[in-house]
């Protein structure tokens, strides 16, 4: 499973690679990757022509802002990975589940042998203590 470092580079990588980039098209070909979404042309509706305006990290949740409220919220669970890749000719690994291409060129690629991440949509993320987009971390005392 990812650790905190880990996740926190590849908030830092996606920061400097999407942000600002047009979705142009959203692949699904794992459905237990979107479970949250009804299904997924659902889930395409959600992604499709929004712009990246940030990248987050919640935890071991990434957080990438879209136009307006929405957020698409990244679990990479134990083995989940975010490839890029130049384009649609790039050998597609055989655990892609959600392929993701930008307007401007460029795929962002989900990747999950043991399907335990996920990818979902939301309009405003839950703020409760377990959730994603919570910041908080446990204080410690001496």
């Amino acid at each position: 499973m990812p650790e905190l470092p880990e996740v926190e580079t590849i908030r830092r990588d996606l920061d400097k690679e999407i942000v600002g980039r047009r979705i142009k098209a959203v692949e699904v070909k794992g459905k237990r990757s979107i479970r949250r979404h009804k299904s997924g042309p659902e889930f395409r509706g959600r992604l499709e022509g929004k712009r990246v305006s940030s990248i987050r990290r919640g935890g071991k949740y990434l957080l990438v802002g879209l136009d307006g409220d929405d957020v698409l919220v990244v679990h990479l669970g134990m083995s989940g990975q975010l490839l890029r890749a130049r384009g649609p000719k790039d050998p597609l690994d055989r655990h892609t589940h959600v392929i993701i291409t930008f307007t401007q060129g460029g795929q962002l690629r989900f990747v999950d042998p043991r399907t335990f991440g996920e990818m979902f949509v939301t309009s405003s993320p839950p703020r409760s203590p377990s959730s994603p987009t919570s910041a908080s971390t446990p204080s410690r005392t001496s």
